[in-house]
Protein backbone atom coordinates (compact mmCIF):
# COMPACT_ATOMS: atom_id res chain seq x y z
CA UNK A 1 0.00 0.00 0.00
CA UNK A 2 1.25 3.48 -0.85
CA UNK A 3 0.44 4.88 2.60
CA UNK A 4 2.41 2.09 4.27
CA UNK A 5 5.44 2.92 2.08
CA UNK A 6 5.04 6.65 2.78
CA UNK A 7 4.74 6.03 6.52
CA UNK A 8 7.93 3.95 6.53
CA UNK A 9 9.80 6.51 4.46
CA UNK A 10 8.69 9.40 6.65
CA UNK A 11 9.51 7.57 9.87
CA UNK A 12 12.99 6.61 8.70
CA UNK A 13 14.03 9.78 6.87
CA UNK A 14 11.80 12.64 8.02
CA UNK A 15 10.76 12.15 11.66
CA UNK A 16 11.12 15.86 12.46
CA UNK A 17 8.75 16.84 9.64
CA UNK A 18 6.26 14.29 10.95
CA UNK A 19 6.53 15.78 14.43
CA UNK A 20 6.03 19.30 13.05
CA UNK A 21 2.90 18.31 11.11
CA UNK A 22 1.50 15.97 13.75
CA UNK A 23 2.52 17.43 17.14
CA UNK A 24 0.48 14.74 18.91
CA UNK A 25 3.17 12.19 17.94
CA UNK A 26 4.91 11.98 21.28
CA UNK A 27 6.89 9.84 21.08
CA UNK A 28 7.18 9.22 17.37
CA UNK A 29 5.99 5.65 16.69
CA UNK A 30 8.44 2.89 15.86
CA UNK A 31 6.49 1.48 12.92
CA UNK A 32 4.00 2.24 10.17
CA UNK A 33 1.02 0.77 12.01
CA UNK A 34 1.75 2.92 15.05
CA UNK A 35 1.96 6.05 12.93
CA UNK A 36 -1.35 5.37 11.18
CA UNK A 37 -2.95 4.46 14.50
CA UNK A 38 -1.92 7.75 16.13
CA UNK A 39 -2.98 9.80 13.09
CA UNK A 40 -6.30 7.96 13.00
CA UNK A 41 -6.98 8.49 16.70
CA UNK A 42 -6.08 12.18 16.62
CA UNK A 43 -7.95 12.96 13.40
CA UNK A 44 -11.12 11.05 14.29
CA UNK A 45 -10.65 8.26 11.77
CA UNK A 46 -12.75 5.81 13.74
CA UNK A 47 -15.03 2.89 12.98
CA UNK A 48 -17.76 1.49 15.18
CA UNK A 49 -16.79 0.86 18.80
CA UNK A 50 -13.91 3.34 18.54
CA UNK A 51 -11.66 1.16 16.38
CA UNK A 52 -9.14 2.97 14.18
CA UNK A 53 -10.10 3.18 10.51
CA UNK A 54 -6.66 2.62 8.99
CA UNK A 55 -7.93 3.33 5.48
CA UNK A 56 -9.09 6.81 6.48
CA UNK A 57 -5.89 7.43 8.45
CA UNK A 58 -3.87 6.38 5.39
CA UNK A 59 -5.90 8.79 3.27
CA UNK A 60 -5.08 11.64 5.69
CA UNK A 61 -1.36 10.82 5.52
CA UNK A 62 -1.32 10.60 1.71
CA UNK A 63 -3.30 13.84 1.31
CA UNK A 64 -0.90 15.66 3.64
CA UNK A 65 2.07 14.15 1.78
CA UNK A 66 0.74 15.10 -1.67
CA UNK A 67 -0.25 18.63 -0.66
CA UNK A 68 3.17 19.35 0.85
CA UNK A 69 1.77 19.88 4.36
CA UNK A 70 4.39 17.53 5.80
CA UNK A 71 7.17 19.48 4.10
CA UNK A 72 9.53 19.04 1.20
CA UNK A 73 10.03 15.31 0.92
CA UNK A 74 12.16 13.38 -1.56
CA UNK A 75 11.49 9.70 -2.09
CA UNK A 76 14.91 9.28 -3.71
CA UNK A 77 18.23 10.44 -2.33
CA UNK A 78 21.79 10.35 -3.67
CA UNK A 79 22.33 7.40 -1.33
CA UNK A 80 19.83 5.30 -3.27
CA UNK A 81 22.14 3.30 -5.50
CA UNK A 82 21.63 2.30 -9.08
CA UNK A 83 22.05 -1.31 -7.89
CA UNK A 84 18.75 -0.99 -6.02
CA UNK A 85 17.05 0.31 -9.14
CA UNK A 86 18.43 -2.53 -11.22
CA UNK A 87 17.12 -5.11 -8.75
CA UNK A 88 13.65 -3.60 -8.94
CA UNK A 89 13.52 -3.07 -12.69
CA UNK A 90 11.40 -5.26 -14.91
CA UNK A 91 13.62 -6.87 -17.59
CA UNK A 92 10.72 -7.04 -20.03
CA UNK A 93 10.85 -3.26 -20.43
CA UNK A 94 14.56 -3.04 -21.19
Amino acid sequence: DIAWFAAGLLLSRYPEQLKARYPFLDPIPDDEAGLLEQIGAARGCLKAKGQIDYHKAATVLIQDFRSGKIGKISVETPFDTSDDKEKNSDPTFE
